[in-house]
C-alpha cells in the first residue's frame, strides 16, 4: 500500500488572534503564548531576546503574523509607530479586564463581610460543624457535645433563672429538669385539655402543641447552656426576647443574647 504524506499549516492571521485571545479574554500567563510564538519565530539570526519582544508586540497590536507556511508566504509584519491597524485595541483590553478585576474584588470583599458576619452569628457548634464541612479547621476540635457539657458543668456562679425549661409568650418561665421537658409537657398538655379535646388533638407531640402556640423550650440535649427551640413560623414576643436577653447575658453569652434580640 502506497504510503502518505500528511502536512499540516497553520494561518499567521488565525495565530495572531489565537494568542490575544488567549492572554486578553481567557486569561492565560503571557509568557506561554510567547513561548508558543518562539516555535514559529525560528530560522533567523535574531538573539532569543529580540525574538521575545517581537512576541510581544503581536500581543500589544504592534505586529502580526501574516501568511502561511505551506506556500513560503509566512512572515511577522511589524507596524512603525503610529500605523498599527485599528482592529485590535490592546489598552482597551487592558481597560475592560482591570474593571472586571475590580468589580470581582469588590464582590469578593462583600462575600468575604457576609462570611464573617455569618461566622459570627452562629453558636460554636454550628461554626465549628460548618467549618468542618468545607475542610477548614475550626479553632475549637473538642467534640461539641463534650464542650458544651464542660462549659455549663465549669459554669460555678449562680443564675437567676434555672438552666432548662418551657417560655410561655408572656415571659412566664417553668423551670424544667434536663430531660424532662415532654413529660412536663405532657402533663400540661392534659391539664389544659378537656378529654373531647385531647382525643381530637392532632397534637401527638406535646411539644409541637406548645411551640405552635408560641411557647419556647429552652434545653440542651449536650446539657450544656440552653438553646431556644420555637416554630420556625413565629417571632419571639417582646416579653421571650427581655427574658432570653437576661438569661444569656446572665451567662456570659453576649453573642447569643444580641442576636435574640436582632430577629
Amino acid at each position: 500500500m502506497e504510503g502518505k504524506t500528511l502536512r499540516f499549516g497553520i494561518e499567521g492571521a488565525w495565530l495572531t488572534t489565537f494568542v490575544r485571545q488567549q492572554v486578553f479574554s481567557e486569561g492565560k500567563d503571557p509568557k506561554h503564548m510567547i513561548e508558543i510564538m518562539r516555535g514559529f519565530m525560528c530560522g533567523t539570526d535574531q538573539t532569543e531576546a529580540e525574538i521575545d519582544r517581537q512576541a510581544e508586540d503581536v500581543l500589544l497590536g504592534r505586529a502580526e503574523f501574516r501568511g502561511n507556511p505551506r506556500d513560503g508566504s509566512w512572515c511577522l509584519a511589524i507596524f512603525p509607530a503610529g500605523e498599527e491597524p485599528g482592529d485590535w485595541d490592546m489598552f482597551g483590553k487592558i481597560a475592560e479586564i482591570m474593571k472586571k478585576n475590580k468589580l470581582l474584588e469588590e464582590q469578593v470583599a462583600a462575600y468575604k463581610g457576609k462570611y464573617s458576619a455569618a461566622l459570627e452569628a452562629m453558636y460554636d457548634s454550628q461554626r465549628n460543624n460548618f467549618l468542618q464541612s468545607i475542610g477548614e479547621a475550626p479553632k475549637d476540635m473538642m467534640p461539641t457535645i463534650l464542650r458544651e457539657f464542660l462549659d455549663r458543668a465549669t459554669d460555678d456562679e449562680p443564675h437567676e433563672t434555672a438552666d432548662y425549661g418551657w417560655l410561655e409568650p408572656d415571659g412566664t418561665f417553668h423551670e424544667v429538669e434536663w430531660g424532662e421537658h415532654t413529660k412536663w409537657a405532657d402533663d400540661y398538655m392534659r391539664e389544659h385539655m378537656t378529654d373531647d379535646e385531647w382525643l381530637e388533638s392532632e397534637f401527638y407531640n406535646s411539644g409541637d402543641y406548645l411551640t405552635q402556640r408560641g411557647w419556647v423550650l429552652l434545653h440542651n440535649p449536650a446539657q450544656g447552656i440552653a438553646i431556644p427551640t420555637k416554630d420556625p413560623t413565629k417571632r419571639y414576643t417582646k416579653a421571650q426576647q427581655d427574658f432570653l436577653y437576661g438569661y444569656y447575658i446572665d451567662r456570659n453569652q453576649s453573642d447569643r443574647a444580641n442576636e435574640i434580640m436582632e430577629e
